[in-house]
C-alpha cells in the first residue's frame, strides 16, 4: 500500500474503495473514521457489518506495512471481522482504532476495534499480511476526501449497491456478481481486499434461509490469489449449516482460470426480535 518516497510519489492521492465507503482519515496514523449512511446498510435499512471490511483492510494493512522491517511488500492474506452490535441510531460515524500489531520474518498481523462516537465497541477486526517481492513504486502519502469534497458524488443505496453487486440464486446456494469496475482496485491493480471481503460476506448471507432475517456476525476471508478487476468477479456461496436461528456458509471467488482466488466462512444469526422460539 505504501512505498519509499520518490519525486513521482510526492503527490497526495486517494483510493477509490475508501472513497466509496466515506473513509476520511489517513490509516497510516493508527486510526481512521468512516461515515455512516446507506453504503453501510442492507436493502432493509439495517446496518450491515459487511461495510466494515474496506476500512479494516485499509487501516491494518497500512499499519502492518509501515511497521515492516524489510524492503519487501505486504499483501493481505487473511481478514476476519467479528461484529457484536449495530451502531446506535444517533451514530453518525465509526472510528477504527489499531489495538495490536506484530511482525516477523513471515509477515505481520494486527487487530483493531470499531467504536461509535459514544465509545461503544461494536466490532473487532483481525488482519494478517504476508511478504511479496516489491511492487512498482507507489505513493507514500495520501488522504481521503472530506465530506465537502464529495459534492456531486452519487450516494449508494446500500452496501451491495456500493460495490456494484447483484445477487443471483443458484442451485447450491447463491451467487454474488461484482461487475468489472476500475474504481474497486487497490494499488496493485486487482480487486481491493476489502471489496472481496464485503462481497464474500454478503454472498454468504444470501445463501442462508431468509425466512428469518439474519445479521452477519463473523466473516473470515483467506486471499489465495488476486481477484482480477477487468472481468466480473463471481462469489459462489454454499450453506454449510442453514438453521433458523443461525447459519454458516462458505464462499469461493475464482480467477479467470478457475483457480480459487479467495475462500471465506460466514456466520449469521437471527436478528434480535426475529429469532425463532425454542
Amino acid at each position: 500500500m505504501f512505498g519509499r518516497r520518490s519525486p513521482a510519489a510526492e503527490k497526495v492521492v486517494s483510493m477509490n474503495p475508501e472513497v466509496i465507503f466515506r473513509i476520511e482519515s489517513d490509516p497510516g496514523r493508527g486510526s481512521l473514521r468512516m461515515g455512516l449512511g446507506p453504503w453501510c446498510t442492507d436493502d432493509a435499512g439495517y446496518f450491515s457489518p459487511a461495510s466494515l471490511a474496506v476500512g479494516v483492510d485499509a487501516l491494518l494493512g497500512a499499519q502492518i506495512h509501515l511497521a515492516r522491517f524489510t524492503e519487501r511488500w505486504t499483501v493481505t492474506s487473511e481478514l476476519t471481522i467479528d461484529s457484536f452490535a449495530d451502531p446506535e441510531p444517533s451514530a453518525r460515524y465509526l472510528d477504527l482504532r489499531t489495538a495490536h500489531l506484530s511482525n516477523d520474518d513471515g509477515g505481520g498481523a494486527g487487530t483493531c476495534e470499531v467504536v461509535t462516537g459514544s465509545g461503544r465497541v461494536i466490532a473487532a477486526g483481525l488482519l494478517r499480511s504476508r511478504y511479496v517481492p516489491p511492487l512498482p513504486e507507489m505513493p507514500r502519502e495520501f488522504r481521503f476526501p472530506s465530506n465537502e469534497e464529495r459534492t456531486g458524488e452519487p450516494e449508494p443505496k446500500s452496501v451491495l449497491d456500493a460495490i456494484g453487486g447483484r445477487v443471483e440464486l443458484a442451485e447450491s446456494g447463491a451467487l454474488l456478481v461484482v461487475g468489472a469496475d476500475s474504481r474497486l482496485r487497490n494499488f496493485s491493480g486487482v480487486l481491493h481486499g476489502g471489496i472481496v471481503s464485503t462481497a464474500s460476506s454478503l454472498a454468504g448471507l444470501a445463501a442462508l434461509d431468509s425466512s428469518v432475517p439474519k445479521r452477519i456476525a463473523r466473516y473470515s476471508v483467506n486471499f489465495v490469489r488476486p481477484v482480477p478487476i477487468d472481468v466480473d468477479a463471481i462469489f459462489e456461496a454454499t450453506a454449510v449449516h442453514d438453521g433458523r436461528g443461525f447459519g454458516v456458509s462458505e464462499v469461493i471467488a475464482r480467477t479467470a482460470e478457475g483457480k480459487v482466488g479467495s475462500f471465506a466462512t460466514v456466520t449469521a444469526y437471527a436478528r434480535p426480535g426475529d429469532a425463532p422460539t425454542p
